[in-house]
């Protein structure tokens, strides 16, 4: 195939791309901004500092399933958070302290770039997120993720406000869509030169594991 031939195919698949995705972007996009995260991160990717983060990552979403559980949108659980910052911390910290693992928590609300993420029946879209990030000592290992707003029920559904954001991100049909909206992002963010924080050491938690 001649180069010329292989930049037009080039060019015609990334047309495809952006035209296919444009109503999965639409929606991921609402999804993001509707969507608050948690994500524990751990001190390392030792053995050690794994069943730490565990067990401080249910020490704090308890509380933030506290906190939030009144909340009717994004806005109102980050202030919910936001308020009770401290108690956060000091619910990881107390954690840390009782397994002896030597360093400290930091709890910031953060927005970062994820990759697209799945947990069971769950999917969220790639894109820019706000997180609670708690950060255990060096934060350089993997890291465990949840949602805040809106919570996940017992049997691993989430209750977006809109029903087109439920289905997009419960609906097992449109992974590939969420894929190639996510592919569609990747170009832009090139092409914008974004640069935007990115956080890929993604640690699929599954609701059953220890």
């Amino acid at each position: 195939m001649k180069k010329n031939d292989i930049c037009l195919l080039g060019g015609l698949t990334l047309c495809l791309i952006l035209t296919l995705s444009a109503d999965a972007v639409k929606t991921a996009k609402a999804v993001q901004n509707d969507t608050l995260r948690l994500h524990v991160i751990a001190n390392s990717g030792s053995r050690w500092d794994r069943e730490i983060k565990t067990d401080v990552y249910y020490a704090v979403s308890g509380i933030t399933a506290e906190i939030c559980q009144n909340a009717t949108d994004k806005a109102g659980a980050v202030e919910a958070v936001k308020a009770n910052l401290p108690k956060i911390t000091k619910a990881a910290n107390d954690s840390l302290k009782a397994q002896k693992a030597g360093y400290a928590a930091r709890c910031k609300i953060e927005e970062f770039d994820f990759p697209l993420s799945e947990k069971e029946s769950l999917a969220l879209p790639a894109g820019r997120y706000t997180a609670l990030v708690i950060y255990l000592g060096e934060g350089e290992g993997k890291n465990w993720w949840t949602l805040i707003y809106p919570q996940i029920h017992t049997d691993g559904t989430v209750e977006y406000n809109n029903d087109s954001e439920n289905t997009i991100t419960q609906n097992k049909k449109y992974r590939v869509k969420l894929k190639t909206a996510e592919i569609r992002q990747k170009v832009k963010k090139f092409l914008t030169a974004d640069k935007t924080p990115e956080y890929d050491k993604i640690e699929y938690y599954r609701f059953d594991e220890i």
